[in-house]
């Protein structure tokens, strides 16, 4: 009999850029995110194919300050929410192992405020992610100290999940 083994982990990366009009980084932070139990269960649609409306849709920022934690479905206080921009396999290991999600925040939007955690949304069913706040199905959750977000500065979430 075989002793074969392998196990899939997955890692979470959140990299926040913020920019001024001309192009110049104000501010860019490298943050590792925690993978909510229901962001595991989401995962496990999307390998099986069991829905084809399951893939994130949507990032959310908010206030929020407490630790990111297994049980959260949502995050703490959500000020704004974007759809996704773009999907990537990127290359961080071996070829294809993560997928990239990139949200921007522009200038006219979400004019002031100090930003303290973010948030990565799917659909599944009973849980539809929308345009609302607090909608849909919470994949993985990251809190860091707060960047302030006012009218001339783009702000940028690059948000990796890597297959391990």
């Amino acid at each position: 009999m075989s002793n074969i083994k392998d196990a899939v982990q997955l890692k979470g990366t959140v990299s926040i850029m913020m920019t001024d009009r001309d192009g110049n980084i104000v501010e860019s932070r490298e943050l590792n995110n925690l993978i909510v139990t229901r962001g595991k269960a989401l995962m496990t649609y999307l390998l099986g194919a069991l829905s084809s409306s399951v893939k994130p849709d949507y990032m959310a920022v908010g206030t929020g300050v407490v630790a990111p934690d297994p049980a959260n479905t949502q995050l703490g206080i959500e000020v704004y929410r974007e759809i996704i921009n773009s999907y990537t396999a990127v290359t961080t290991t071996t070829t294809d192992d993560t997928i990239q999600y990139v949200m921007q925040i522009g200038e006219g939007e979400l004019t002031s405020g100090a930003i303290t955690e973010a948030g990565l949304f799917g659909s599944i069913s009973g849980f539809v992610a929308g345009a609302g706040a607090n909608t849909g199905y919470l994949l993985s959750r990251v809190t860091f100290p707060a960047i302030n977000k006012t009218s001339s500065l783009t702000l940028t979430i690059t948000w990796r999940i890597q297959q391990l």
